[in-house]
């Protein structure tokens, strides 16, 4: 043997020996990637020993052993490198769920065995009768966390008075969350399409009467807003003072919305028939970023009230 050829075989033996050390650094399992290993190291002694003689005899002596057996082993040095790394990657990722891939493949596998057989077979398949597709439908709505049909109490009925030079944007925005939370159609904002020849006081003491609740927005300029007659408060036709006039003469809880800083309204300063809000329990409607966790309280506190009542 050529000192070329003895110092080929010390190479590839020494790149054998570090595939198996690499492997190890990589932390691949010997007793699970034996058979990887042991193939590799084969393939590279098998091709550094081989391939450079078939290589000089097929060429008649133009390429040596010793200029081809480098390029040869470093071919081979690369591919296990590949090899070991996508081994070492399906590894990871089995230790990451807890288990080797083979063991989850096994486990799919048996999982997919047993719902098969649990299945029933089409002859056997019996079809509920009605009470029991009642009681089924009920113990289903029941696990998914709702309550009976015949439990729930329908949603509240909200009416949003409102200024529309004092407080309409507020009053959109208002409505857009009360809506989503309650239903749009639960919710009223304006009053429109009024009959002709109705008297608007009574249809819109109709409309309000059919609410759980009426919402009166207030802020800076509600008490003292003015037309060309005066303060459109002192107006009996003002249509905001019909509103709530109309709650309270029903007795319909009136919560005072105060936006803009502004304050509740002293009795003194309300008409007579609107005296009665100066003592309702109210609550502050900020801007963002506290418009939301707002919004959220009185929702709480409108159906915290019905329960109570």
């Amino acid at each position: 043997m050529t000192a070329a050829a003895s110092l080929a075989v010390l190479v590839v033996i020494a790149a054998a020996i570090g595939i198996v050390v690499v492997a190890r650094i990589l932390g691949l399992s010997p007793a699970r990637h034996a058979g990887a290993i042991a193939a590799l190291v084969v393939v590279g002694l098998v091709a550094g020993l081989g391939l450079p003689a078939l290589l000089n005899e097929s060429t008649n002596g133009r390429i040596s052993p010793g200029e081809s057996w480098p390029w040869i082993v470093l071919g081979w040095l690369a591919i296990a490198s590949v090899t070991l790394r996508r081994l070492a990657a399906g590894d990871r990722a089995g230790d990451a769920n807890g288990v080797s891939p083979a063991a989850a493949a096994r486990a799919v596998e048996r999982n997919f065995s047993a719902r098969r057989s649990a299945e029933p077979q089409p002859k056997e398949l019996a079809r509920p009768g009605p009470a029991q597709a009642q009681a089924q439908a009920q113990a289903q709505g029941q696990a998914q966390g709702q309550a009976p049909a015949a439990d729930r109490s329908p949603p509240l009925q909200l009416f949003i008075s409102y200024r529309r030079s004092d407080s309409q944007d507020v009053a959109g925005r208002l409505y857009d969350r009360l809506s989503r939370h309650f239903g749009g159609e639960h919710v009223f904002k304006d009053v429109d399409s009024i009959p002709l020849g109705v008297d608007f006081r009574r249809y819109v003491g109709d409309q309000v009467g059919r609410c759980d609740a009426l919402l009166a927005i207030i802020g800076p300029g509600w008490l003292d807003a003015e037309n060309d007659q005066g303060r459109r408060l002192d107006d009996p036709r003002d249509m905001v003072r019909v509103e709530v006039a109309a709650a309270l003469k029903r007795d319909i809880p009136v919560v005072p919305i105060l936006i803009g800083n502004a304050s509740l309204p002293d009795e003194h300063a309300l008409p007579d028939e609107l005296r009665e809000l100066g003592y309702r329990n109210g609550i502050p409607l900020r801007p963002d970023p506290d418009f939301h966790s707002d919004v959220d309280r009185l929702i709480e506190g409108l159906e915290a009230s019905r329960r109570r009542h």
